[in-house]
């Protein structure tokens, strides 16, 4: 399984984060025959994952919340520096009253290797 865009429009968080490599669903789908989707709305932060976090910017801020994703250990582990810089910019936006607009959703991809 995999978590996909629904389309490949940058979205909000490449602009704090400009490494973030972004697939969209239907470009998968093309590569999976017979694979199945399923949209994803997350309303609380509980799964850790970006989709979820998306939703809401201030608990990327929090380390405890940044802990639970595993795009966060990547982006200190390959681009420390871009993590520092897109965090302090979500600070200054979220602190100026203009945070960033995610509805929290992801398409679940399920596919299986025929036999």
């Amino acid at each position: 399984m995999v978590f996909a865009t629904r389309t490949s429009r940058t979205t909000g968080y490449r602009a704090y984060f400009p490494s973030t490599a972004v697939r969209a669903s239907t470009d998968l789908l093309r590569h999976l025959p017979g694979a199945t989707t399923t949209k994803v709305r997350y309303s609380d932060t509980i799964d850790g994952s970006m989709a979820a976090l998306s939703a809401h910017p201030y608990a990327m801020l929090d380390p405890r919340h940044r802990a639970q994703t595993s795009f966060f250990e990547r982006m200190q582990r390959d681009h420390a520096g871009q993590l520092r810089r897109g965090l302090a910019q979500l600070a200054e936006d979220i602190a100026a009253g203009n945070p960033p607009q995610a509805a929290g959703g992801a398409t679940m991809i399920a596919w299986a290797r025929p036999a």
